[in-house]
C-alpha cells in the first residue's frame, strides 16, 4: 500500500473528489496517510492519526517511504524550507518529524524559525 504525508501547512479532507464537496477533516503538516484509492487528480486516503478517510488532491499528495515515528508537536507558528516547495508555514498543533526524519523529507534544517508563542492581552 502506498503511504503519503502532509508537507503543507494544511490540506482539506474532501467527503468525494470535487473541490466542492464538503470538507470532513484537516490535515495538518506532518501527518501520514495510507493511499486507498486514486481517481483523475485525486486520492481516497485514510489518515492514520485519527482514521479519517476522505478525498485529497493530487497536487497536496507526497508519496513517503519514511515512516515518521520520532518528533514533536509544534507548539508556535514555525516556518520551515523544503527544497522543492518552499517555505511552509507549519501551524501550531502540526507534528514536526525529528531531524533525521526531516532531512529523509528534503527539507534544510537550517533554515527552519520558530516564532514566539503569541500571549493574550489581557
Amino acid at each position: 500500500m502506498k503511504k503519503g504525508i502532509i508537507l503543507e501547512s494544511a490540506v482539506p479532507m474532501r467527503s468525494e473528489p470535487s473541490d466542492k464537496a464538503e470538507m470532513v477533516n484537516q490535515l495538518l503538516f506532518g501527518e501520514q496517510y495510507d493511499v486507498l484509492e486514486e481517481k483523475e487528480n485525486w486520492i481516497r486516503i485514510k489518515s492514520i492519526h485519527d482514521l479519517y478517510e476522505g478525498w485529497i488532491d493530487l497536487k497536496q499528495h507526497s508519496l513517503s517511504e519514511v515512516q515518521i515515528e520520532e518528533g514533536s508537536y509544534c507548539n508556535a507558528p514555525t516556518e520551515i524550507r523544503h527544497k522543492l516547495r518552499g517555505v511552509i508555514k507549519v501551524t501550531p498543533g502540526a507534528f514536526l518529524p525529528s531531524a533525521s526524519q526531516l532531512i529523509e523529507l528534503n527539507i534544510e534544517l537550517s533554515l527552519i524559525h520558530i516564532s514566539e508563542p503569541t500571549r493574550p492581552l489581557y
